[in-house]
């Protein structure tokens, strides 16, 4: 049994170093630079990412598997000022984190099958319990800027984004409506995804060709405003996805399920968007280990990119 102590892995010293490298700009947040850095990656951080949480959080938090730590025991009292950004942080370590560094072969069974279930269960308790920190004033008491803030409130919300349950999506519906509520209250504009939501929400494709969109220097948008409305879309774009498959089809390899033909089509109309970098090897390795209950250890290498 693993004999790690998460309360001394799980510190605000850790959660400062976490936010430092998510949020890298001083003083008043340049929209441009900071949406291509948190959509694209550029500049690219891994290799600091990869050097602040692997060996000193992750690894030590793989080696506890199959116990799922509650993280709310290493959370400040919800009335803390520093509270959200603990809880800011947590998301960070175990939502974003594990996607950034283990995202190709063996490795992304971790980010399926033990962080993804850490991260989910989280955020749900904390709804659940009335105390996600999502409020603005809670960010804005911190000293952060209205703009400022909203860059760290949606990415609170990616866990409900990334579950395969379209139940978990619709538990934060009314949050991202008021997140679109607060940026045309400051930016005296209308989000024009108003009008194109129930059409959206039935476009299976949309995802894909809002994400490649980026990669062909047609996003994200280099002012507030408009690249808020933008998340909030890229946002629903999941939804029916998830509500026709009851999953997202390009997880498949990583999770060792077979796809449908349904999701043959789908990977074959967005060209084959999102599927994980594994080899056919990889593939029939990870499905024995999920069959039989197992798993590889968390492998030390460093990313690829």
């Amino acid at each position: 049994m693993s004999k790690v102590d998460l309360s001394k892995i799980l510190t605000p010293a850790l959660f400062k170093d976490i936010l430092d490298y998510t949020f890298p700009w001083k003083g008043p947040v340049d929209v441009e630079y900071a949406g291509k850095f948190m959509m694209t990656g550029d500049p690219d951080n891994t290799p600091q990412v990869y050097d602040t949480v692997h060996f000193r959080a992750l690894k030590p938090m793989s080696t506890l598997r199959p116990t799922i730590p509650v993280l709310t025991r290493f959370l400040p009292p919800p009335n803390d000022l520093h509270y959200p950004e603990h809880v800011l942080a947590l998301i960070l370590l175990v939502d974003q984190g594990p996607r950034i560094l283990y995202s190709h072969g063996m490795d992304i069974d971790w980010v399926y099958r033990y962080f993804d279930v850490i991260s989910k269960q989280f955020v749900k308790s904390l709804l659940a319990k009335g105390v996600f920190p999502d409020a603005t004033a809670r960010w804005t008491a911190l000293g952060y800027s209205f703009e400022d803030a909203m860059f760290r409130k949606f990415l609170m919300y990616a866990p409900f984004i990334h579950s395969e349950d379209a139940a978990d999506h619709a538990l934060v519906d009314d949050n991202l409506a008021q997140l679109r509520k607060e940026v045309e209250a400051y930016s005296g504009q209308r989000d024009p995804g108003r009008d194109t939501r129930e059409r959206d929400r039935q476009d299976v494709l949309l995802f894909a060709r809002m994400f490649k969109a980026m990669g062909n220097g047609e996003g994200p948008p280099k002012r507030f405003a408009e690249f808020f409305f933008w998340v909030i879309r890229l946002f629903d774009a999941h939804y029916p996805i998830v509500a026709k498959y009851g999953r997202y089809p390009y997880r498949n390899d990583g999770n060792a399920r077979e796809y449908t033909e349904e999701e043959k089509e789908f990977m074959k109309l967005t060209d084959g968007f999102g599927r994980s970098p594994m080899t056919k090897d990889e593939v029939k390795r990870l499905a024995e280990h999920v069959n039989n209950g197992t798993w590889e250890e968390l492998s030390d290498q460093r990313p690829l990119r």
